[in-house]
């Protein structure tokens, strides 16, 4: 009995996973499938949860009264990258809004 061994990239291509898939099949067992899911959604939480983390830790919960677009996007963009930001991400995000023609 043969063995292929294939790659393949989770989250953006930042993690890679191994699958081991039987040479001849055209499809991995439901069961296999359904655990390589349910992985990939506790990595996914873990890593927002870490963003969140890395947020709060920079003050970006504070509670502040006037919030804008660049403020709010600061705080997800950090919240997506995630790890990232223990390694020297530093996501800003500026954004402007029109003004109403007077």
């Amino acid at each position: 009995m043969s063995w292929a061994i294939r790659s393949t990239w989770v989250t953006a291509k930042l993690l890679p996973i191994v699958i081991v898939v039987r040479c001849g099949s055209r499809s991995v067992s439901r069961e296999s499938s359904e655990a390589h899911m349910r992985i990939g959604a506790v990595i996914v939480v873990i890593w927002l949860v870490i963003g969140a983390l890395a947020a709060y830790q920079r003050g970006y919960f504070s509670g502040d009264e006037q919030v804008n677009c660049a403020e709010i996007g600061t705080v997800l963009v950090t919240i997506v990258v995630g790890p990232l930001n223990y390694v020297g991400a530093n996501p800003q995000i500026e954004c402007t809004v029109p003004q109403p023609s007077q």
